[in-house]
């Protein structure tokens, strides 16, 4: 196999290039990851929150189901129903 100046040129530059761009791209990329790990932790802190809201809506209706089960039944202007008070 001939050996291939122009190659082995190119390969000593990659290798050079990949060496000095990894040093430098570092601290970006260690910006860039730590800025998507506060954007995870806020996300997840906004849906935390928003699913607190869901069940504090979901526990005040089960109240107000459980303060008409417990009420007497009455007519549509406020009284008490005379069928539900004269049981015998």
């Amino acid at each position: 196999m001939r050996f291939h100046v122009p190659s082995y040129l190119l390969g000593v530059a990659s290798a050079a290039a990949v060496s000095t761009f990894g040093k430098r791209v570092r601290p970006v990329v260690v910006e860039a990851v730590a800025l998507g790990q506060v954007l995870v932790r806020t996300g997840r802190a906004l849906i935390e929150r928003q699913r607190e809201n869901v069940e504090d809506l979901w526990a005040e209706i089960g109240e107000r189901i459980q303060e008409r089960m417990q009420r007497p039944a009455t007519t549509t202007n406020g009284r008490a129903n005379a069928s539900a008070s004269h049981t015998a």
